[in-house]
């Protein structure tokens, strides 16, 4: 499976889909080939899933979808990408032990 994000020279592009309408945001892990987040507001979600400011994170495009393709625009991008496999993998290992 490929990754739903791609290195960019100021950042990294992420492809989001959105569930709306929930009661608090949190990683729900793929759909398709993009990353599935439950989201009541999603660049403070990403942010602190990231571990970056807010003011880094904007949206690409999909304001009116729930495909939509996210900038966090950092420094090192790699080290963003390495933060999302990591907590992909925790995701998936908790799934496991369900």
């Amino acid at each position: 499976m490929s990754l739903p994000w791609q290195l960019s020279p100021t950042g990294l592009v992420v492809k989001v889909q959105a569930q709306p309408r929930t009661s608090r945001n949190r990683l729900l892990g793929w759909h398709g080939q993009r990353l599935k987040i439950a989201l009541a507001a999603l660049i403070a979600f990403v942010a602190a899933l990231l571990d970056v400011p807010p003011r880094t994170v904007s949206l690409r495009s999909g304001a009116t979808s729930r495909a939509k393709r996210m900038h966090i625009q950092t420094p090192p991008p790699a080290r963003i990408g390495h933060r999302l496999q990591v907590r992909l993998a925790r995701l998936d290992n908790k799934k496991r032990d369900d």
